[in-house]
């Protein structure tokens, strides 16, 4: 069965939570306790070591988060940040009727660094040009940019565009304002258009011709 980490509040009774963590079909290795203590006497037997943190919880190998708790302790909010660490640490995050799965990364043999923020103006791009202005100072650095208003197939520019370049583009009907043409602009440095459709709660996207 799959190793898990159980998520648990001490607003469940104790006979409760050993039962669900029975009836259901993972390997119990550990329990994180997210609040609801003011009801525990101390000295509860889940059946499981408890753990401090999710980082904690890494000591007995889970394969998978399964969240027990439930409102007040855990309300949206908290959960959804208790998720992202969960997919941050590469592990998947179940609930009664919802999964997360981190986002599948593709391998790539050279260094890489992601900067991702699915938000707008929250300072992608702003981030992303010092960022690869900085390595490029030591490095060859290749910025791959994933928009929404990407090109239909990936597209280089190995040098900033010229403002007739990009009267040219939005004359033809392409995006004159995609996120690579501003990274190249911005960065100085070789960049890679792409676009996705579509984004997840966990960051991933219906569809992206990043892989290409």
């Amino acid at each position: 069965m799959t190793r898990a980490l159980a998520i648990i509040d001490g607003e469940h009774y104790l006979s409760t939570i050993r039962d669900a963590l029975e009836e259901l079909p993972y390997e119990f290795v550990a329990a994180h306790l997210v609040g609801g203590t003011e009801k525990l006497r101390g000295g509860e037997d889940y059946g499981v070591p408890l753990v401090d943190s999710l980082a904690a919880a890494l000591e007995h190998d889970p394969e998978v988060v399964v969240d027990l708790s439930d409102e007040p302790v855990l309300g949206p909010p908290d959960r959804l940040r208790l998720a992202s660490r969960a997919l941050a640490l590469g592990l998947p995050y179940v609930g009664a009727d919802f999964r997360f799965d981190p986002p599948a990364l593709e391998p790539f043999e050279l260094p890489s660094i992601g900067i991702v923020g699915t938000g707008k103006r929250v300072g992608k791009t702003a981030v992303g040009a010092h960022t690869a202005r900085v390595l490029s100072e030591r490095y060859d650095v290749v910025v791959v940019a994933m928009g929404r208003g990407g090109p239909a197939e990936p597209e280089m520019a190995e040098t900033p565009p010229t403002v007739d370049d990009l009267l040219a583009l939005s004359r033809s009907g392409r995006h004159a304002a995609s996120d690579y043409l501003e990274d190249a602009v911005l960065a100085g440095v070789v960049t890679v258009g792409c676009r996705r459709a579509g984004g997840g709660l966990a960051g991933a996207p219906f569809v992206s011709n990043v892989r290409e």
